[in-house]
């Protein structure tokens, strides 16, 4: 189609357009930026993808009738995709040399690369795909798109150097033939390749089906999508699109041209030109519209008002809900939501990346509108959870916890909820429930508390319990081990299993499927009563320290809180106890004796010891694991003004995790004035003063970037602030 709809669409040409964006939402394929993942369940319950691919010819409402050779094609240019989306996430992991295609008897082998094998079976699927097309199609389908889509695949896989090899091989071919649309395509190809570490400028670099559950982005993913591209491979990427819209406009290619426009505001945009970007990607937009592309005229407009949140300026918010709304009339759904997945993902690198905070708060404002408009309530709750995350990065508490309450109510919204919304519920008010709990706000606590317990009754009553999905796959089992036909034990078993397909039924994936998503939310539901519980005991005790500051208050009520906090200590069993009592004692001003209590509990607690066996992701948690309850030792001794336990728990830590330990957490210069803290009780007055001063440094540094007062006044108003 790119080819075909190369010039102005006439009327034909948009109804076969409107025709297969209608197929993929029908669908839901993964065509980017319209990838089906996490962020896009809204789509699932309006279409059943299932059916129409089992049909022999089926009549889908929006799209007309449908041949079973269409469904074949869209089929296998769905699996294509999946394929690429495959290779990008083992791409990130694999060994250059690993990345080859292979032959059939190294397929076999025990020992062949998992990216090779997956980079083979992609590239004969694309192969396939072109033989149907070559052999059932009007028009042929060209080589120059079988050979850039080859590439493609070799730059997913992390192979960029042969992608490029690829690329010129297919220029040298078609400017031979006097193909000038052919060679501006790969131009086109080039340019992306050299500007971007993953996808193009189009997407700013950023990849689409990442995780998007609160903080739980692949920080793979994310190394990849933040790294920046140096300015000579800039300049290259920037050669190759003019020479891309040269070509373009001597074949009277006006979305060519449109293209290379919008590539080149990515470009600007990546280079930190703003400005320019805006300009081209309005220039971009008006030629697509004149062109009848509506999609990629709506891509230029995200470009555009992302180039204004760069600046800071101001977005005119109901042209983006105008795309949420085309979504959900005569234009693509999944692409609508796709431009909104775009906006938090450059919402996230604005966050982690560049620390700019309003920059990633404006983002999410954006996005939510978008899913909003689309009526897309679980894209929008996702929207809103990025906007807490950037309050929460800056420190303004209240908004955060506006946005976690805004999002939950979202989430409750939704019908059936399953396993993976519950999830994201528990996981956003654990998020709001510890940032109270690091502000001593009781009220908080207890307001987020009772939305985890909220939640967690709801998991109680809609996800089936560990003990019920091994009994359903025992049932299972049963079946196919029963004494019948084998077509009809494979059908009962895929019954039992709740697949519709007998042809779907892989007992190891079928297990995967039904066990993770409960298993998942099982383990959140465990952090949640521990938060629940951990309100219990610490909302008391801050409630019974602010009335002990407050000199209006009597001393009956005083004794009557400590004494309500005392009791509270009961929910937990031995050696936690021990822990909360410590703190306790610390609370009413026996920190000696306090510090004594909390050290019989660390002493209590089993040590960690790695298995050097454990697989990467094992080891990676437990070291996690480790390093949190050092840092919990360390900053509850700092607290408690014990310097001896404070400098061990200390030497631990940077034994485990280097010198620069201190830059893992949320507050680093928190942290710091900490280190300050111990040098102090340790009479190295000088040392401690140098390090506050470095702590304070880096605070102004962070506060430096927020341009809005009232943010500014939030960032500083956190307690570590006010003491340095």
């Amino acid at each position: 189609m790119a080819e075909l709809a190369a010039g102005p669409l006439d009327s034909a040409q948009h109804a076969v357009v409107t025709r297969l964006r209608l197929f993929a939402d029908a669908l839901y394929f993964r065509n980017t930026p319209a990838h089906i993942d996490k962020t896009f369940d809204d789509l699932k319950p309006r279409w059943d993808r299932k059916a129409a691919l089992n049909a022999v010819a089926g009549s889908l409402s929006l799209a007309g009738s449908v041949t079973a050779r269409e469904i074949r094609l869209l089929s296998g240019y769905d699996d294509l995709l999946l394929d690429r989306s495959m290779l990008e996430f083992w791409g990130m992991r694999a060994q250059p040399q690993h990345v080859m295609l292979l032959s059939l008897e190294d397929m076999a082998s025990a020992n062949a690369p998992p990216i090779a094998i997956l980079l083979t079976w992609a590239h004969r699927r694309l192969s396939d795909l072109a033989e149907e097309l070559h052999g059932t199609s009007l028009r042929p389908c060209s080589p120059t798109w079988i050979g850039l889509a080859q590439a493609d695949l070799f730059r997913r896989a992390g192979k960029p150097s042969v992608a490029l090899e690829l690329i010129r091989a297919e220029r040298v071919r078609c400017e031979r033939a006097c193909d000038l649309h052919g060679s501006a395509l790969c131009w086109l190809a080039e340019g992306d390749a050299r500007a971007c570490v993953v996808e193009s400028p189009m997407t700013l670099g950023l990849s689409l089906p990442v995780a998007t559950d609160i903080d739980n982005g692949s920080s793979d993913a994310e190394e990849r999508e933040h790294a920046r591209v140096g300015d000579v491979e800039l300049a290259a990427a920037r050669g190759a699109f003019v020479e891309a819209q040269q070509r373009f406009a001597k074949t009277n290619a006006p979305r060519g041209v449109a293209a290379v426009q919008l590539r080149l505001a990515g470009i600007a945009a990546l280079a930190g030109d703003h400005a320019e970007a805006r300009d081209r990607a309005n220039r971009a937009e008006s030629i697509f519209q004149a062109c009848g592309d509506e999609a990629q005229g709506h891509l230029a407009r995200i470009h555009a008002a992302l180039a204004d949140v760069a600046q800071l300026l101001p977005v005119d918010v109901s042209r983006i809900r105008e795309i949420g709304a085309w979504g959900t009339r005569d234009g693509d759904l999944g692409f609508a939501l796709g431009l909104g997945c775009l906006l938090s993902r450059a919402g996230r690198r604005w966050l982690l990346r560049d620390a700019g905070y309003e920059q990633s708060v404006h983002c999410g404002q954006l996005a939510e509108a978008l899913s909003v408009a689309a009526g897309a309530p679980l894209a929008a709750a996702q929207a809103i959870g990025d906007q807490f995350s950037a309050h929460r990065a800056i420190r303004d508490r209240a908004a955060a916890f506006v946005d976690a309450q805004r999002a939950d109510d979202l989430l409750s919204s939704v019908r059936p909820a399953g396993a993976v919304t519950l999830g994201r519920r528990l996981m956003l008010q654990h998020a709001a429930w510890s940032l109270a709990l690091a502000a001593s706000d009781a009220t908080s606590m207890d307001v987020f508390a009772g939305r985890l317990a909220q939640a967690v009754g709801e998991v109680s009553a809609s996800v089936p319990s560990v003990d019920a999905l091994l009994a359903q796959l025992a049932d299972a089992a049963k079946e196919l081990n029963a004494d019948r036909p084998p077509a009809e034990r494979v059908a009962n078993a895929a019954s039992k299993l709740g697949i519709e397909s007998p042809a779907d039924l892989e007992v190891s994936t079928a297990v995967d499927n039904l066990m993770a998503p409960t298993a998942a939310v099982m383990m959140l539901v465990n952090m949640a009563n521990e938060a629940i519980r951990i309100s219990t005991t610490m909302a008391p005790q801050y409630r019974a320290y602010d009335l002990e500051l407050d000199p209006a208050v009597g001393e009956e009520r005083r004794e009557q809180a400590w004494r309500a906090a005392a009791a509270a200590l009961s929910v937990w069993p031995e050696p936690e106890r021990l822990l909360y009592a410590g703190m306790l004692q610390a609370m009413r001003g026996d920190r000696a004796g306090g510090a004594e209590t909390c050290a019989r509990y660390f002493a209590a607690r089993p040590s960690l010891v790695s298995d050097p066996d454990d697989p990467p992701a094992a080891a990676a948690i437990a070291h996690q694991v480790k390093r949190n309850r050092l840092k919990l030792e360390f900053d509850i001794f700092v607290r408690l003004a014990d310097a001896p336990r404070a400098r061990h728990a200390l030497t631990q830590l940077v034994a485990l995790d280097g010198d620069d330990w201190w830059k893992r957490g949320s507050e680093p210069w928190g942290t710091i004035a900490y280190l300050g803290d111990l040098q102090r009780m340790e009479r190295d007055a000088a040392g401690a003063l140098a390090t506050y001063e470095r702590a304070r440094e880096i605070l102004e540094q962070q506060r430096a970037m927020l341009r809005n007062d009232g943010a500014k006044t939030a960032f500083a108003d956190s307690r570590s602030a006010q003491r340095l």
